[in-house]
C-alpha cells in the first residue's frame, strides 16, 4: 500500500541571490498520477497512476490514510508488449466507480504525450497510446464497475459491450462519457459514449445495475447521436446536435419520439451547454453577451428564452474554453454538485484567476484556502454532495501544482499530493503581471518572469510565444519558461489580439491576416520592456512554436534590429499551401479551423505576404529551426523542407535541430519521450546563451 504524507506547512525561505540552473530532465518530468476525483461522500480520493508499464486506478481512503490498487489491470496478456490499462473513470456512488480500460501498448518509462514544448504541464499518454491498441485483435475496450469495499470487479454486460467494441465509436472519442447518479435508486447510472453523427454510430444511453453490471439501453432512437442531458432521475430529457443553423435541441413528443424543439445560437455563435438545472427547467450555458464576451446564463426551457446572466465580467470571458493544464485538471467553467447537479459556482481566468461562488459554504471555503496557501492560485475542482469536503488544486508560475482535500467542518487538510515532487518553488523564477499599452491604446495583459535573485540592471530577454493564435498566456507553471529563467534570462509573454478570453472583438482583430496587429502587439510589448528597464535592448530573442513559430519568423524579418536571434519550433511557413485544406475536415485543416486565421476569400497575395517561405531572405539574425524530420499532424514534412530551402537560398544564418521524436510516432502513435524533449530544450538553451551573451549587439529602443 502507498501512504500519502501529512500536510506540513513550512515557512518560505529566502530566494538565493543567484539563479540555479535546474536539470531539464527534472523540469520536463511527467506527473506520475493524474485525474484525481473526490467520491460523492467526500471520504475517498481516486486517481490514475503509472504501474508496471501500464496505468492503474487507485483509491485513497482519507480516514485511514491508505491507498489501495483498485483496478489490477497491469498484467501481461498474450503479447508481452501489450497491457491492459485504465484510461478514464468516474464515481457512480460513494463506494463504487466505473472505469474504462483497454488493451494497448506498454508505456515505456518517461513517455509523454505529444504536447508542444511551450505547453505548461505534460501528462503521461493515457490517450495518446490509446490509438496504438486499434490493431489488437482482442476486444480492446471495456467498461467495468468496481466495489471499493469488496474489491469486486464487474465488466458491464448486455448491449453496451457491443457498442464499446465498435471501432467507429472508439475513433470518435469513447472516453468522453457522462454519467448520472440516481439518488432514489440503489446504484443506477447512465453511460453516454459521445460519438459524432457523421460516424454512423448512434449515441446510446444505458441504465446500469452496479450490483450486477447489467446494462439496459433506455429506448433511444437509432439515429439520435449528439450531446445528451439527463434530469435528476437519470432520464434523457434533451438531445443536442450541431447544425448549420446553430444548436438544435430535441425533446420527446407525445408519441415518445425525439423531435426538433428549438434552435439556440447560430452556426458562427453557438452557446456552450453545461447541463440541466436541478429541476430540469433550465439549461446552464455560456454564451456571448451584448458586449461580445462570454457570460454564464440560463435558458428557460418552459418560456424558451434566455434569462439574465448568472455571471459576467466587464473585460474577460467567463468561460472561453481555456484549459490551463494538460493534466486533466479542469480549473475553469461551472462547478456542479455530484448528485443533485446544483450549480455551485463558476471559475475563470482574468489576468489572474477568479471564482464566483453561488454556494456560501464554498465561498467561505475559498477564503480559508486562499489564506492558508497565499503563494498559489487555488481552485476548487471537486466537492462532496454536502459541500463539506472539497478537492483543491493549487499552482503558480513557480509551482507545477498539488492536490489537497479540505474538510470544511474540521478546517483540516486531509492530504496533499504534488504533481512533480522534488521541485523547490524557491529555486524558480518569479512572474509578475503587467498592463502594456499597444500603439492604438488597447491595454494588453502580459507576464514578466525574472530569474531568482535578479539584480536591478536590464537582463537578456526571451519573448516566448505559444503554439496557437488563440492560446492565452496564463500565470501557470511552464517547464520551458522556468528552464530559461533559471539560466539567467528574463521572459516576456503577451496576450496579443487574437487570443481567447477577452471577448470576440479582441480575438477577431488578430484573426485577420490582412492586418499586422499580432506582430504590432508583440513589438509594442518588447519596446515597453526595454523602456521599463527590464530588458537589455541589445540582447533580445524571440521563441515560438507552430503559430508562435510563424510569429517569430515574421518578427525576425520585419522588426529589423529589435531581435538578436530567434527560435522557431515547427513553424507554420506557408499559409497559401494550408489554405487548400480549409474545407478538409481532417489533416492540415486542424490548424486553420482551430485559430480561424485563414478563411475562404482571402487572396493568395495576402497569404504569400504572411508566409515565411516567401520572405525568409529578409531574416538577417541567427535562427534556430527546431523541427521533426518527418513532420507531424499539424506541420507537414514538405513545409519544413520548403522553409529550409528558402532559408538557404536567402543566405540566412540558421541552424537546425532535428527532433526525431517530436510529436507522434506515426507507427506507434505514442508521443515524445522526456529525454527527447529535454534534449531539444538543451539545444535551444545552448543557442540562446550563445547569442545573448554579455556583450551587446543592437541598441533597440
Amino acid at each position: 500500500m502507498i501512504r500519502f504524507g501529512f500536510l506540513v506547512v513550512l515557512a518560505l525561505t529566502m530566494v538565493s541571490a543567484r539563479a540555479k540552473p535546474l536539470p531539464t530532465q527534472v523540469l520536463f518530468a511527467t506527473p506520475e498520477m493524474v485525474q484525481f476525483r473526490l467520491s460523492p461522500d467526500g471520504l475517498k480520493l481516486a486517481f490514475l497512476r503509472k504501474s508496471g508499464g501500464g496505468v492503474e486506478l487507485y483509491v485513497h481512503d482519507l480516514a485511514t490514510k491508505t491507498t489501495s490498487l483498485a483496478s489490477r489491470l497491469a498484467k501481461k496478456v498474450d503479447d508481452p508488449k501489450r497491457f491492459d490499462q485504465a484510461i478514464w473513470f468516474t464515481w457512480m456512488a460513494p463506494q463504487r466507480l466505473m472505469v474504462a480500460s483497454y488493451r494497448g501498448a506498454k508505456l515505456s518509462p518517461g513517455v509523454q504525450s505529444s504536447w508542444p514544448l511551450t505547453a505548461q504541464i505534460r501528462p503521461f499518454p493515457v490517450r495518446a497510446s490509446f490509438a496504438a491498441s486499434l490493431d489488437v485483435d482482442d476486444p480492446f475496450l471495456s467498461l467495468s464497475v468496481i466495489d471499493c469495499l469488496t474489491g469486486a470487479w464487474m465488466a458491464l454486460k448486455g448491449a453496451v459491450s457491443e457498442q464499446l467494441s465498435s471501432r467507429a465509436v472508439v475513433n470518435d472519442g469513447v472516453w468522453d462519457m457522462s454519467r448520472a447518479v440516481f439518488p432514489d435508486t440503489t446504484d443506477g447510472v447512465a453511460v453516454i459514449p459521445r460519438t459524432r453523427k457523421s460516424s454512423g454510430s448512434p449515441t446510446n444511453v444505458y441504465r446500469v445495475d452496479l450490483a450486477t453490471g447489467n446494462a439496459v439501453q433506455m429506448g433511444n432512437d437509432p439515429d439520435m447521436a449528439g450531446q445528451w442531458f439527463l434530469d435528476g432521475r437519470g432520464n434523457p430529457r434533451i438531445v443536442v446536435q450541431k447544425a448549420a443553423s446553430g444548436l438544435v435541441l430535441y425533446q420527446r413528443d407525445d408519441k415518445g419520439k425525439w423531435a426538433e424543439w428549438t434552435v439556440l445560437g447560430t452556426a458562427e455563435d453557438r452557446p456552450v451547454l453545461h447541463g440541466l438545472g436541478p429541476e430540469g427547467a433550465t439549461l446552464i450555458a455560456s454564451r456571448r453577451g451584448k458586449e461580445g464576451r462570454q457570460e454564464l446564463v440560463e435558458y428557460d426551457l418552459v418560456d424558451r428564452k434566455w434569462r439574465e446572466p448568472l455571471a459576467a465580467d466587464p473585460r474577460y470571458d467567463i468561460d472561453d474554453g481555456t484549459r490551463a493544464f494538460h493534466t486533466d485538471v479542469s480549473v475553469t467553467g461551472p462547478l456542479f454538485s455530484p448528485v443533485s447537479r446544483r450549480l455551485l459556482g463558476v471559475r475563470y481566468f482574468t489576468a489572474d484567476y477568479s471564482q464566483r461562488w453561488f454556494d456560501p459554504r464554498l465561498a467561505a471555503m475559498q477564503q480559508a484556502v486562499d489564506k492558508l496557501f497565499s503563494a498559489t492560485i487555488n481552485a476548487i475542482i471537486d466537492v462532496s454532495e454536502n459541500c463539506e469536503r472539497a478537492l483543491i488544486f493549487s499552482w503558480s508560475s513557480r509551482e507545477p501544482g498539488y492536490y489537497s482535500v479540505l474538510d470544511f467542518s474540521t478546517r483540516r487538510l486531509e492530504s496533499r499530493v504534488s504533481l512533480v515532487p522534488g521541485l523547490d518553488p524557491n529555486e524558480m523564477g518569479t512572474t509578475s503581471m503587467a498592463k502594456i499599452p499597444a500603439r492604438d491604446g488597447t491595454i494588453l495583459d502580459a507576464y514578466i518572469t525574472l530569474p531568482p535573485g535578479r539584480s536591478g540592471r536590464p537582463l537578456p530577454l526571451v519573448v516566448l510565444l505559444g503554439e496557437q493564435l488563440s492560446r492565452r498566456e496564463l500565470p501557470t507553471f511552464s517547464p520551458l519558461l522556468q528552464m530559461l529563467a533559471t539560466r539567467g534570462l528574463a521572459i516576456l509573454q503577451v496576450n496579443h489580439r487574437g487570443v481567447a478570453g477577452y471577448g470576440e472583438d479582441f480575438a477577431a482583430r488578430g484573426r485577420d491576416p490582412a492586418e499586422q496587429v499580432v506582430h504590432q502587439d508583440i513589438e509594442d510589448a518588447v519596446r515597453w520592456a526595454i523602456k521599463a528597464g527590464t530588458a537589455d535592448g541589445g540582447r533580445i530573442a524571440i521563441v515560438g512554436e507552430y503559430f508562435g513559430g510563424f510569429s517569430a519568423l515574421y518578427a525576425l524579418a520585419h522588426s529589423t534590429g529589435l531581435y538578436r536571434c530567434g527560435v522557431a519550433i515547427m513553424p507554420i511557413s506557408d499559409w497559401e499551401w494550408l489554405s487548400r485544406y480549409v474545407d478538409d475536415p481532417f489533416g492540415q485543416s486542424y490548424i486553420l479551423n482551430r485559430d480561424g486565421y485563414v478563411k475562404k476569400g482571402i487572396g493568395k497575395e495576402i497569404l504569400r505576404a504572411r508566409s515565411p517561405r516567401y520572405f525568409a531572405s529578409q531574416i538577417k539574425m541567427p535562427l534556430l529551426l527546431v523541427h521533426k524530420a518527418g513532420g507531424d499532424l499539424v506541420i507537414s514534412h514538405q513545409q519544413n523542407l520548403d522553409l529550409i530551402s528558402s532559408l538557404k537560398a536567402g543566405g540566412v544564418p540558421f541552424d537546425t535541430l532535428p527532433y526525431s521524436s517530436f510529436g507522434y510516432d506515426e507507427e506507434t502513435m505514442v508521443g515524445t519521450r522526456v529525454d527527447d524533449a529535454a534534449r531539444a530544450a538543451d539545444g535551444m538553451i545552448k543557442f540562446l546563451l550563445q547569442h545573448l551573451g554579455p556583450e551587446s549587439g543592437s541598441t533597440a529602443k
